[in-house]
Formats: structure tokens, sequence, C-alpha cells
């Protein structure tokens, strides 16, 4: 019988569903789980007389990280690099990995935990991408070459991409027959991408007729940096000042600009810059806070720093306030965070994706009250302040949520069904 699978590789998450003629997808378990961390982690193991290079993703990766630090190299948000052209390649434990063998050594390995349920087989492949790719100096053509020739190393050779929010909005619709205007809010965890269509369900066909489309990189790892400017980096010095050479120079913003994401604080441990923050800490007016700052760059706590800004913003969407807890190597960050605190922080980049969305219908010129259904996905749609915006916006009986991590895989299965 005729299958499908669909793969939704996400910039925090990945997730795989496959489909048989007749029957409901069903989300393929990777690791035991539904949902499979995007994160690889590169580490040397002694075969012999000789050093192999192995890669680990995924749950495993966390693992690899933790037995092999500081012999390792954990890579995430990879995604966000495919549309650049300012990124080519980057060295990893004396080795050149170009963005597209860093994407297929984690897609290599997710085939791999998935087993049997993701061997393509006889089934077609459906693979997801964001409506707008971002990254410095962004090159569509470039983004879906790399991440083509990504999959093609992972032993996946033919497949065609679809807009992930039509896979989310394949994934409700098929429950919803007749004519309707639906608004696709796709908030992941590097972008939020908006799908305007018009879906003529009439079972065992759905007909969708594109009227806009928009994207924003703003997402879940935007909202992440909020906490840790707010939180974290006022602890680790951002701020203050200290003395050089008989001057009161503040500590330089360069350094928390690397806090923006987890995996470039790494690049702080450069021999040039930790000397500079050495010299920062015995000018500075906090000694002990750039104490805390060297020893999260120096012991590689990034990935914990950024676990426990993930756990906040998290329990924030579903009580007022939440602990906010860091320990490790020494370091200790404990504040509590209220949620309208955070809404403070988030407001204005909520505001740049709210204004993404209603771009998105002014430029199909369709009203919000034109729109029938608001499909949202995403761990991102789970944030108060970005449903109450689209509250807001929308009649909230509008509003459709449900299976937000895996409703884009198993939509672009169903989609791939439907194209016969």
């Amino acid at each position: 019988m005729r299958q499908t699978i669909g793969i939704d590789f996400g910039t925090t998450n990945t997730v795989a569903a496959r489909k048989t003629a007749g029957s409901d997808p069903v989300t393929v378990k990777a690791s035991g789980n539904d949902s499979f961390p995007s994160l690889v982690c590169f580490y040397e193991e002694q075969d012999g007389h000789r050093k192999v290079l192995r890669a680990a993703a995924g749950p495993a990766a966390f693992e690899a990280y933790v037995t092999h630090t500081p012999d390792c190299r954990l890579v995430r948000s990879f995604k966000n690099h495919l549309a650049s052209r300012n990124i080519a390649e980057t060295a990893i434990l004396g080795r050149r990995f170009t963005v597209e063998q860093l994407v297929g050594a984690f897609l290599r390995e997710f085939r791999k935990e998935a087993g049997p349920d993701l061997d393509p087989g006889e089934a077609t492949v459906f693979a997801g991408r964001p409506v707008r790719f971002w990254g410095g100096d962004p090159d569509e053509e470039l983004a879906v070459s790399r991440l083509r020739a990504a999959y093609a190393l992972a032993g996946f050779d033919a497949l065609e991409f679809v807009n992930e929010s039509l896979g989310a909005a394949y994934f409700h619709v098929a429950r919803e027959p007749g004519e309707k205007v639906c608004l696709v809010a796709d908030l992941g965890g590097g972008t939020s991408d908006f799908s305007l269509i018009r879906v003529t369900a009439a079972e065992p066909d759905i007909e969708v007729e594109p009227l806009g489309q928009g994207g924003i990189g703003i997402a879940g790892d935007t909202l992440d940096y909020r906490i840790v400017q707010n939180v974290v980096s006022p602890v680790l010095g951002q701020g203050t000042y200290f003395q050089s050479f008989g001057k009161r120079l503040p500590v330089p913003k360069y350094i928390f600009s690397k806090f923006e994401r987890w995996s470039e604080i790494s690049s702080l441990r450069a021999h040039k810059t930790m000397r500079d923050l050495i010299a920062i800490r015995d000018g500075s007016e906090y000694p002990e806070r750039i104490d805390a700052l060297i020893a999260i760059v120096e012991n590689e706590l990034s990935l914990e720093l950024y676990n426990a800004v993930s756990r906040t913003k998290i329990a924030l969407s579903a009580v007022d306030e939440a602990a906010f807890h860091f320990e490790a190597d020494g370091v200790e960050i404990r504040r509590t965070v209220a949620r309208d605190e955070f809404d403070g922080w988030i407001a204005g980049d909520v505001s740049k994706i709210e204004d993404c969305m209603l771009a998105t219908l002014a430029s199909a010129r369709v009203t919000p009250a034109e729109v029938d259904y608001v499909f949202m996905t995403g761990g991102t749609s789970f944030v108060p302040l970005i449903r109450h915006r689209l509250e807001r916006v929308f009649d909230p009986g509008k509003l459709i949520a449900g299976n937000e991590f895996v409703s884009v895989a198993a939509g672009l299965a169903v989609f791939g069904e439907n194209r016969g």
C-alpha cells in the first residue's frame, strides 16, 4: 500500500510521521520519543591506535556532551545557518564541516535512532521548510540546496520540500470539511511563519489555494534570550565597570551579545578573550560576577544555563511566576520571575511577530473577520502573551491548537498522500 513520510526538521526539535493510505498518520518515535532534540555532539573515541570522530544526536547528544566534555563539540540551532552566505563551514575537533554536513550528520543519526519506521523504502518523503529562511544575508536558493544535500547525506535522496505551515494546515483541515479561509501560525524555535490559505476539504480530497505568506526570524530562541538579558547577564557583570590604566570603563557589551545563542558562548573561550576577561575581573567593581562569567565560559556551562532558561519559560506558560535556578561548578543564580515581568521583556518581540501576521493578511487583502480558523503549531505557541495577542485580533473561538509539536510532520504525510 502507498506510504508517505513527513519530516519536520525544526530549530529546536525534529519530528517525523508515517502514513499508510486509508489510515491516520503515526508519529515515528526516535529514542522512544515523538519529538527529537535538534542537536548533535561530535566527540573522539580511541579505536586501536587511532582516534575516530563520532556523532551522537538528540538525547544521546546530551549524554555524549556530559561524558566527553571538554573534548567534544555540541552543536545546536544549525538550521539557522542554512541560508547564510557568511557561514560555509566550521572547525570541529580539527576537522572542517560544511553546513550541509552538520545537518546531514544530525539527520543521519535521527534516522538511525528512528529505525525501520523512518526507512523510506517505497514511501515518498515530504520534508518541511520554513516559509522564509533566515540568517545572515539569507539566500533562499542556497538554503534549499544545502538542505537537499543534507537529506541526501542521511539517505533521503528523493524528497519534496513543503512549507511547514502548509503541513500544519493539512493536519487540521482533514477534520474540517467544507471551504474555509485558514491562517496557520507556525511558531517554533527559530522562526515565526504564517500561511494564509483557502481550503476545500471533501473526503477523500483536500484542495488548498495559497493566499499569502510571511515570516520573521523571531521565535522561541529570542524569547529565551530575553530571560538571559534580564536575569542572567546582570549577575555576570553586564552594566558594571572596571578600572584599566586609570580609566573607569564599562564591561564590553559584545561579551553579553554572545549569550544571544547558547552555542555562541563557547567562542568566548578564545585565548585573547579569556585574557581580556581576566583583566576585567582584576579591575572590576564586582569581581565575583566576572568570576561567574569566566566559570560559565571556561567550563562550557552554556547548555546547562539555557536548559534552566527554557525550564523557566515553559513554567511561565502555566503559572503566574516561576523560579529560575541555575547551579553548576560553583556558579549559582536564583531569581523568581513573574509572568507580567516576562511579558514586559518580550513585548517588543511579540509585537513584531504580530505585525508580521497582520502584514500577511494585508498582502492577501483579507481581514481578521474573514479568517475562519487560526491553526497554531510549534512550541512558542504556548507562550500566553502570544495567545493573548492572537485573541485580541481574532475571535477566540477561531483559534485551534493541539498536537503543537507533531502536527506539521503528520500534516506533511497527509499532504503527500493527497498529492497522489
